[in-house]
């Protein structure tokens, strides 16, 4: 206790009382600004958690929503729809192989 405030009275300062006190109200600064960041930090964390959940939530239903009325005839005839599709593509490929259609650009200097 006698070294303290040797310490306390070659530093310049009086009263280790009121030494201490500052120390005190600076570390309730400190602990306090550690709380909110923590807490902001928590917040900010939390809130992208929610955000990830909610999206998975809206494509699982938009999904459930899209197959759930679907009958087996009705998936085939979409199947099929898409096949058809793919065929008339195929046709038309087929009739542009071979053609040049770059030939029938005219350039104009």
């Amino acid at each position: 206790m006698i070294g303290q405030a040797m310490d306390f009275y070659l530093a310049g300062d009086s009263s280790p009382a009121i030494h201490s006190k500052t120390t005190a109200k600076v570390r309730k600064r400190i602990g306090f600004t550690k709380f909110w960041v923590f807490f902001l930090a928590y917040l900010i964390y939390f809130s992208y958690l929610c955000h990830q959940i909610n999206n998975n939530n809206i494509k699982k239903e938009a999904i459930m929503q899209a197959t759930k009325n679907n009958t087996k005839e009705e998936n085939i005839r979409k199947f099929k729809q898409l096949l058809k599709h793919k065929e008339e593509m195929l046709e038309r490929a087929k009739q542009y192989d071979g053609i040049d259609i770059y030939a029938k650009t005219e350039i104009h200097y």
